[in-house]
């Protein structure tokens, strides 16, 4: 179990490392291709998509985990019976969106051009919109059988396979002066590929074997997901206004121009929330699976250790990207876009790590059905962040906006942290001794040698900029080894790289 699921959460990673690196290369081309105008248009639609991915009802996270109970349990007549009602029901769903982005095409495409600006290309753009989300609703129940499964490595390498093609199609197409259209274009036909070939292998006696059928048409399995799924989509919901209210708010008040000085610093945290969802991803069926199994302290270990290695990751990273971002924006985009996004830059780290202090929380809650707890406090927390959205950026602008997302994580992430806790039998100064405080020394360590780098080496050039991540890091990865892994991890790991090397 431990094998596959470092297997897992390693591959998981790769996805957003390589990401990282393809946004490195094609942001800037991007950002050239659209113009600072249509850049913001994609934000912004892209936004209201994030919104109507809760018209799942919650289905995903219900499916992955029902699909590892039952699998778990040996019951394979309900997954036959999950995979096609949430088939029919996710299919609709989509199919509804295709029509609301079909009709915003007929009869309102000028809404997102330019003042007396032709709006056909608008037009086309939501049509190729509506298709990709349809080919998401529909695709995603394959995926989710997946994951369930906890097929990653299949999953990841799909998806490595077509971000490759699809940006190496990109690239060439961009920078032969193409735009909005062609970037959404490839975008849809990625995804719908991706999604297919998921369905197809799904067909085949290795992966199940499971083909669409209208005799395992059940209500009852669908209501099952939908009564689990309900508390999901509240949290779905919360974490939708959340994350995709910013683009808009900036966007109402301040133009679609200042939503791309807002995006990159933004984006640029994302990449590394990203990876960190990668690295817990694979830890959701697997509680689904413990608690099936009545293995309770065996989720409380995993939790705790597994804690300590994604924050020992995820702490100096957010660390490097503050005091690194605004050299490395400013030689990767351009000066202005570092300056004008540099406290947007470090506001949103700040709330990332309050975040991220407890990263399995939405796995093991939702995992073990309780995910009603994250429900509740997601709610108050995005309506508190919205309000202060609105609010604040009338007096400090974007990065009004950026505080709105902040202050609500700072307010309710102890509360999460909180029945974390209580469900895995710990306190949460357990946690913070076991988790936490091993981890203080080597990151004070980096970020001062961090701190003294940035002052003696020139961070202007990328060399530059690398060579301090490097020395640093290096520093903080034998202190890391040192004082925040246990001897009996430290002799796992000397084992496995001497396996390696053998």
């Amino acid at each position: 179990m431990i094998k596959s699921l470092l297997k897992n959460s390693t591959t998981n990673m790769m996805v957003p490392i390589l990401k990282l690196c393809i946004t490195f290369v094609m942001a800037p081309i991007i950002i050239k291709a659209l113009g600072n105008y249509d850049y913001g248009i994609w934000e912004i639609v892209f936004s209201v998509v994030g919104y109507m991915g809760v018209l799942d009802l919650g289905l995903q996270p219900a499916i992955v985990r029902y699909v590892a109970r039952y699998n778990a349990m040996g019951q394979g007549e309900h997954l036959r019976k999950i995979y096609s009602s949430s088939l029919v029901f996710m299919g609709l769903m989509g199919g509804a969106i295709l029509l609301f982005f079909a009709a915003w095409a007929a009869f309102a495409p000028g809404l997102l051009a330019e003042k007396a600006a032709d709006s056909s290309t608008y037009k086309v753009f939501l049509l190729i919109i509506g298709a990709q989300v349809f080919f998401t609703f529909t695709g995603s129940v394959f995926e989710c059988f997946h994951e369930g499964f906890q097929r990653y490595n299949l999953r990841n390498i799909v998806t490595i396979i077509y971000m490759i093609a699809g940006n190496v199609a990109l690239f060439y197409l961009l920078q032969r002066g193409y735009g909005l259209l062609t970037l959404a274009l490839v975008n849809m036909i990625g995804f719908s590929t991706k999604y297919i070939l998921y369905g197809v292998l799904l067909a085949f006696p290795r992966f199940g074997r499971f083909r669409f059928n209208g005799n395992d048409l059940s209500w009852a399995s669908l209501k099952e997901l939908f009564v689990f799924g309900t508390q999901s989509l509240i949290q779905a919901v919360a974490g939708r206004l959340s994350m995709a209210t910013d683009s808009i708010v900036i966007g109402a008040f301040l133009g679609p121009v200042m939503v791309t000085f807002f995006v990159i610093p933004s984006n640029l945290i994302n990449h590394i929330r990203t990876l960190c969802w990668a690295m817990t991803r694979a830890f959701m069926p697997l509680f689904s699976d413990l608690d099936a199994r009545g293995e309770r302290e065996s989720s409380a270990r995993i939790l705790m250790v597994g804690s300590r290695y994604v924050l020992g990751l995820i702490i100096p990273v957010l660390g490097a990207v503050c005091l690194l971002g605004p050299p490395f924006i400013a030689r990767w985009i351009g000066a202005e876009y570092a300056e004008k996004g540099r406290w947007v830059l470090y506001i949103f780290a700040a709330a990332y790590l309050v975040q991220w202090m407890n990263p399995f929380s939405n796995r093991l809650l939702t995992g073990i059905g309780k995910q009603g707890i994250l429900a509740k406090v997601g709610v108050v927390s995005a309506v508190f962040n919205i309000v202060l959205s609105v609010i604040l950026v009338q007096f400090l602008g974007k990065e009004g906006v950026a505080l709105g997302t902040l202050i609500p994580y700072l307010v309710f992430e102890p509360v999460i942290l909180y029945f974390t806790c209580k469900h895995i039998d710990r306190t949460m100064r357990q946690y913070l001794r076991e988790v936490l405080l091993p981890l203080a020394i080597p990151n004070a360590a980096f970020l001062s040698a961090l701190w003294f780098m940035t002052s003696a080496v020139d961070m202007k050039s990328y060399s530059g900029i690398l060579s301090a991540a490097m020395v640093s890091g290096s520093i903080y990865a034998v202190l890391f080894y040192a004082l925040s892994i246990g001897k009996e991890e430290q002799r796992f790991i000397l084992g496995k790289i001497k396996a390696r090397l053998a």
